[in-house]
């Protein structure tokens, strides 16, 4: 017989967060400088740029990934002496438990208002008054951008989705509050800080020796754990980082001067000759090009019958069926397993497999989007129906996907879906180092019909996941003729020693005899130690969202298992 407990009194101790206010202020529309008064206990949180807090003389400047608590009852002035943008958060919340009354004389709940349940925080453990401390800035910016973009739903689930989210955002700073409370430290940890801080501040004047001593570290421990973290060095990280962002702005437009000086440069005529270094072409001639082969556009309403020469694994990822799709784009060999369990793309028509496609079949769809990335073909499609134009070269893989979810208006499935991959994606860059170190070279391969092609960043074929996705370094040679722009080169089968790093990735495509039994390729170092891997061209040759998980997977596991 099971004896049951009788029902007692006591109630299970637990804390709730309650968010009451989140406000995000920034550069683009706030003032340099603003009074605020806190009524209720508040946070700032600091995304990019950096702000002055000052409150009854006493001054704190705040960086990306800081966080500062703050008491109610209390005016502060909030300005930008820099005058460099900036962006941060500003949070209201208030605390709540539910306890047995014997735990009221806990000194962790003081000064508990019993007609509420809610804690006066001005002398709580959890986060004292002008309390500085700083946490991941990747993870902190996500968490903040999801909930400020549903604060106001009306619909209940999302409304307890919304208290969920924020119960696990303030979990996370407070457990990175007791960690960095409780333990120093360690170098590796201080470089990631590094490593998050440059994303955020990149356009500040930022040196290895200020990095060093922040993370309170020698030069040479620092420049030789970033080394291993990124594959990269610290002038070579912040210099990527900087043209990036650059490409975006240049995008918007605006005036060169003001681009060079937000991304980092004071001086306009340096920053206009490393961006033509670094991506073959000057920051204008690069923005030209871009807005001329980058078509967009904006529907009033979700397109129902889409028409499809190309981005068909963006399409299915996003929950869409082509009404017509290239024949390429239907072949089964083309598809990953997961496409093929849960895609049918039965009912789909086949326009055949050239390009340009057929228009006569193209009308008898009667789509209301056409989807291509043929330039010469644009014009023609467009008198049949409204089309997106993507050319090859015009976008990353990813930014492909933001711009087909946007036009379909899926745009927070495509956002989820590159978040989850960029995690992925972190994660597996850590196993990698983990693995091999750092200071190896990987050379990308094309055999096609007897013909070797060495592969650039930008080229397919596994190129995106290696070298941009990945961040691993191509040999010297490679990267010097290649450049940013280059797709590939041809080379003789003699040449291939100059090329080949210590690992070889290549797709194949009809008799691989010719090199595979040659003595050039068997006297490689990569193929005597067993560091080359064959790749199926079929799934490689694309970077749709499936293709791009599963190239992941495949270099991993070939690199992991390396000798």
């Amino acid at each position: 017989m099971i004896e049951l407990r009788t029902q007692t009194e006591r109630i299970p101790r637990s804390i709730s967060f309650t968010l009451l206010h989140i406000d995000r202020y920034d550069s683009s529309v706030t003032k340099t400088s603003f009074r605020y008064v806190i009524n209720q206990p508040t946070l700032i949180v600091m995304i990019r740029g950096s702000l002055c807090i000052e409150e009854d003389h006493k001054k704190v400047e705040l960086h990306p990934g800081e966080i500062l608590a703050l008491d109610p009852s209390s005016t502060i002035q909030i300005s930008n002496p820099r005058e460099r943008p900036f962006s941060c958060y500003i949070i209201s919340y208030a605390i709540q438990r539910t306890g047995d009354s014997g735990d009221a004389a806990d000194p962790s709940y003081v000064n508990t208002d019993t007609r509420t349940g809610r804690l006066n925080c001005s002398r709580s453990v959890f986060l004292p008054h002008h309390y500085l401390w700083k946490v991941s800035w990747q993870r902190l910016s996500r968490g903040l951008d999801q909930l400020f973009k549903d604060r106001w739903s009306s619909d209940p689930l999302q409304q307890l989705a919304n208290h969920m989210h924020f119960q696990e955002w303030m979990m996370f700073i407070l457990v990175e509050r007791n960690l960095q409370h409780d333990t120093k430290k360690d170098s590796k940890k201080a470089v990631e800080q590094a490593i998050d801080y440059m994303h955020a501040a990149y356009h500040e004047d930022i040196t290895v020796d200020k990095l060093a001593m922040e993370a309170r570290i020698s030069r040479r421990q620092f420049t030789e754990l970033f080394r291993m973290l990124t594959n990269r060095s610290v002038t070579d990280y912040l210099t990527d980082l900087r043209i990036q962002e650059a490409k975006k702005l240049l995008l918007a437009g605006g005036p060169l001067s003001y681009i060079a000086r937000t991304v980092g440069y004071r001086d306009e005529y340096y920053f206009n000759r490393r961006f033509k270094q670094i991506v073959g072409q000057s920051p204008r001639q690069y923005a030209q090009n871009k807005q001329r082969s980058l078509r967009c556009l904006t529907l009033t309403t979700s397109p129902q019958r889409i028409v499809a020469d190309q981005y068909m694994g963006q399409l299915l990822k996003l929950g869409v069926k082509p009404v017509g799709a290239r024949t390429g784009m239907l072949r089964q060999e083309f598809m990953s397993s997961e496409q093929k369990r849960n895609c049918s793309l039965q009912g789909t028509v086949d326009l055949g497999n050239e390009f340009p496609i057929c228009l006569s079949l193209v009308t008898r769809l009667k789509p209301d989007l056409i989807v291509t990335q043929n330039e010469q073909q644009y014009e023609m499609l467009e008198q049949i129906a409204p089309t997106l134009l993507i050319p090859y070269q015009s976008a990353s893989p990813l930014e492909k996907l933001r711009l087909i979810g946007g036009t379909l208006n899926k745009s927070d499935l495509a956002e989820q879906w590159i978040e989850d991959y960029e995690c992925r994606m972190e994660q597996a860059r850590s196993r990698i180092v983990s693995k091999l170190g750092h200071g190896y070279s990987v050379t990308n391969l094309l055999l096609l019909n007897g013909k070797l092609f060495v592969l650039g960043r930008h080229a397919g074929y596994g190129s995106f996941s290696l070298y941009q996705a990945l961040q691993l370094q191509a040999p010297s040679l490679q990267r010097k003729e290649l450049g940013e722009v280059s797709l590939s080169i041809e080379i003789a089968y003699s040449m291939l020693p100059k090329y080949a790093g210590d690992h070889i990735f290549i797709s194949i495509y009809g008799d691989s005899s010719t090199l595979i039994d040659s003595e050039v390729w068997r006297s490689l170092p990569a193929v005597r130690k067993d560091c080359v891997y064959f790749c199926n061209p079929y799934r490689f040759s694309f970077e749709d969202p499936y293709s791009l998980d599963e190239q992941l997977q495949v270099i991993v596991d070939s690199l992991l298992k390396a000798q």
